[in-house]
């Protein structure tokens, strides 16, 4: 059980996403610096098989969600080279959150089957492969939607939590 108040687990959250830098840019197409040659699938990649920025969540299910109101692929994969970087996000059960968001494009968690309050633990690079995931398997004329679950670990807990996650329209 939980002994963390809710306060604190929104100022855990806040210190969280405080820490994360995320780079507003209108450009949606990526090159990576120092090596105009490699495409973006090279470069997601490149990022899973680092293992940085992850937190042991388990491999993410995808469920197609893609529609006419779902979010631009353009926006979905800024999204990946805005995170590209180490990052954890902390956030409490109970509660839908939108973690990142460029553009047309959102991802967001919602922790299931865990008691009101407990925190969980998510890393870029989890965010990263279930975005990519959804884009390489579901694009439909520039547009992508998708939804899924994974397990992710409790905060300062031995157990994982499952999380539902989405990739949706702002």
């Amino acid at each position: 059980m939980m002994i963390f108040s809710k306060n604190l687990a929104v100022f855990l959250a806040a210190i969280t996403f405080a820490a994360l830098p995320i780079f507003v840019d209108a450009a949606a197409t990526f090159v990576p610096s120092g090596d105009s040659g490699r495409n973006m699938a090279e470069f997601v990649n490149e990022l899973l098989n680092a293992g940085t920025a992850t937190h042991g969540c388990t491999d993410p299910t995808f469920d197609d969600e893609t529609t006419t109101a779902s979010p631009t692929v353009a926006d979905c994969t800024k999204i990946i080279t805005n995170i590209a970087d180490d990052g954890t996000w902390t956030f409490e059960a109970g509660v839908q959150h939108q973690l990142v968001q460029f553009g047309t494009c959102a991802f967001g968690v919602e922790v299931q089957d865990t008691p009101m309050g407990t925190l969980v633990m998510m890393g870029n690079n989890d965010i990263i492969k279930a975005i990519w995931g959804s884009i390489t398997r579901f694009t439909l004329n520039g547009l992508v939607g998708a939804a899924g679950i994974t397990g992710c670990p409790e905060f300062a807990m031995t157990d994982m939590a499952r999380v539902k996650w989405g990739l949706y329209h702002t």
